[in-house]
């Protein structure tokens, strides 16, 4: 490999971009960000090249066919000779594969970007949903249950009173109520209304009330898109703006635009 190879500029290139592409390289393999083997000897390669090429005097001998007036120190040894040459391979076969990896980032970050598109517009009704005004519907309890939450599901067999979570159904709603409100609840005769408020698109509970014994029960629900301690709604606007809106390419940027697909995937799974 010539100098010009070692640090990726023409023959013909001015000294500024010589600097410049010495920079990046020389950060990209420095030992305080790359340890490995390859980068020590890399770094080697990449200072005896711009030694070469930022001198002008060692220019012009260089490119005049002149190499030999330039000595280096250990190229009267020949093993040390094929050592180079060795790592100058590994060197040069590391560029083709990042370079072939960052081709092959670039033709999907359109696509993963255009992925995003629907994921935005689902969180925009997200939003919608959650703010314009609730949908108060009247209806009565079927059943109700008590049961563990998922996460103790793997414990079969394993009661406790303190990890039950009280349901009710009605006939369009399923929801989790409070454990005294599911006890007192008359599900066989003389049945109490419930006044269930939901969202106005999704019909997701929010909350609900009943009057029972002349008093006014109200809770909000629990355990829905909107109400978990993760603000998944506003999670999945965020990562889905973030990936429509930045358009070029970086690693930072491709390695963000699949965080929407992944946001969305946990509240279809986890969530709803």
């Amino acid at each position: 490999m010539t100098p010009y190879e070692i640090l990726g500029v023409s023959s013909g290139a001015s000294e500024y971009e010589i600097k410049e592409a010495y920079r990046k390289l020389a950060l990209r393999y420095h030992p305080d960000r790359n340890q490995s083997a390859e980068a020590n000897n890399a770094i080697v390669l990449i200072n005896e090249a711009y030694d070469i090429l930022s001198d002008r005097e060692k220019r012009k001998l260089y490119d005049r066919g002149l190499r030999t007036n330039m000595p280096i120190d250990y190229e009267d040894d020949l093993r040390e000779l094929y050592k180079r040459a060795y790592f100058r391979q590994r060197y040069q076969a590391s560029l083709r594969k990042e370079e072939a990896k960052v081709r092959r980032e670039k033709r999907i970050f359109p696509i993963a970007r255009m992925m995003s598109i629907p994921i935005l517009a689902f969180a925009m009704l997200l939003m919608i949903d959650f703010y314009l005004p609730t949908r108060l519907f009247r209806e009565v309890a079927e059943e109700g249950w008590q049961k563990l939450p998922k996460a103790y599901y793997k414990h079969s067999g394993y009661a406790n009173d303190e990890l039950m979570v009280s349901r009710m159904r009605t006939k369009s709603f399923e929801f989790i109520v409070p454990d005294e409100v599911h006890t007192n609840y008359n599900y066989y005769s003389h049945k109490d209304t419930l006044y269930i408020a939901t969202t106005p698109i999704l019909r997701t509970v929010k909350n609900v009330s009943l009057t029972t014994d002349g008093a006014l029960i109200r809770w909000d629900v629990q355990e829905t898109i909107y109400t978990r301690f993760i603000p998944w709604h506003f999670l999945l606007l965020a990562s889905s703006l973030f990936t429509v809106f930045r358009k070029n390419y970086s690693q930072l940027n491709y390695s963000l635009c699949f965080l929407p697909a992944l946001i969305l995937g946990v509240i279809l799974v986890f969530v709803l």
